[in-house]
């Protein structure tokens, strides 16, 4: 196996309904080969419940390591590459736990998303083992929060609906699918590349004018600064009420696959909380000159943001993905 290689930055609304039963068929399409057997085992608990059972599971000298308080800064940080504690999965827990762990994050993913994430687990970091968890405050409340954290994904369990944000707050993925830092034009093996091909069907149907407002010179830092929500904008880019109705299906097919590796609620608290906000008539769409591999004008770099949501993908020199959608 190649040496891994740390990356050195490391009213017209959507349909909720229709969406929901596209994405589903999205989800069947994404079995990857050699998905491990944790990823695509169901169990009939919410994650919500395993993970406090996997608290309580903890002994005490666990617990001060990875237990941590709900206003620890280290709840709603989130990055690129980091360990939110330094305890590894594979090393520190017994193994019904660490199966517990999979089973919370089998919860709160789609089968989309098990291929996926498993595949970009095993390229980034060697695989799920390597990953580390803490939880936030008190089981036996409602605010409660199960955080996994390693290279190139920041996920979180959260059963605190007065958050108001979808996925329980800020979350990141990506993915290096070559043993190189920089990435192919055509990026062979990504498994989120999908993504900017769909997006970039929306510039190509984009007339000169529309492409003109739609494309920026220079793409946001590589950051959580750059989803920081402006609830009442400036926001860059071209706005999807200007679009045309075929336009805005290519929009939606986007979404579609942006949200498709996460489980049916949180799909559906995004939608709603981007609904709730405007819909699709307010959200912005820009594409960035910069770092455009292969100089091919298929934008590596582009961004979707509105009042209740901020999406920048930035494919080179290979895929980083900041997430934030959350109440105006």
């Amino acid at each position: 196996m190649a040496e891994e290689k740390i990356c050195p930055d490391c009213g017209d609304g959507v349909s909720r309904r229709s969406f929901m039963k596209t994405t589903a068929g999205v989800a069947a399409a994404a079995a990857l080969a050699k998905t491990p057997v944790w990823a695509s085992t169901w169990r009939t608990e919410k994650p919500e419940v395993l993970a406090k059972s996997f608290y309580e599971s903890l002994k005490p000298e666990q617990k001060e390591l990875v237990a941590l308080p709900w206003d620890d800064a280290r709840r709603l940080k989130v990055s690129n590459n980091w360990d939110i504690v330094p305890q590894q999965i594979g090393k520190f827990y017994s193994g019904d736990q660490q199966q517990m762990i999979k089973d919370i994050f089998r919860g709160i993913v789609s089968e989309d998303g098990a291929g996926r994430f498993a595949k970009q687990m095993k390229d980034d970091y060697g695989g799920f083992e390597r990953y580390t968890v803490a939880t936030f405050g008190d089981p036996s409340t409602e605010k409660f929060e199960f955080v996994l954290t390693g290279r190139h994904l920041t996920m979180r369990c959260n059963s605190d609906k007065a958050v108001g944000a979808a996925f329980g707050g800020p979350i990141f993925y990506g993915h290096q699918a070559g043993p190189n830092d920089k990435e192919e034009p055509n990026h062979p093996g990504n498994v989120f590349w999908k993504q900017a091909q769909l997006a970039n069907k929306v510039f190509t149907a984009l007339d000169g004018k529309q492409q003109e407002k739609a494309l920026l010179e220079k793409s946001p830092a590589d950051d959580e600064k750059s989803i920081k929500i402006k609830k009442t904008g400036p926001w860059t880019g071209l706005c999807a009420g200007e679009l045309s109705k075929d336009q805005k299906g290519l929009v939606e097919d986007t979404l579609k696959d942006l949200l498709a590796p996460y489980r049916a609620s949180d799909v559906e608290e995004a939608m709603t909380i981007i609904k709730d906000a405007g819909g699709l008539d307010k959200i912005h769409l820009a594409f960035y000159q910069d770092n455009d591999l292969g100089n091919d004008k298929v934008w590596d770099r582009w961004k979707i943001e509105g009042p209740a949501m901020s999406w920048y993908f930035r494919g080179s020199p290979h895929v980083h993905t900041w997430v934030n959608v959350a109440k105006a």
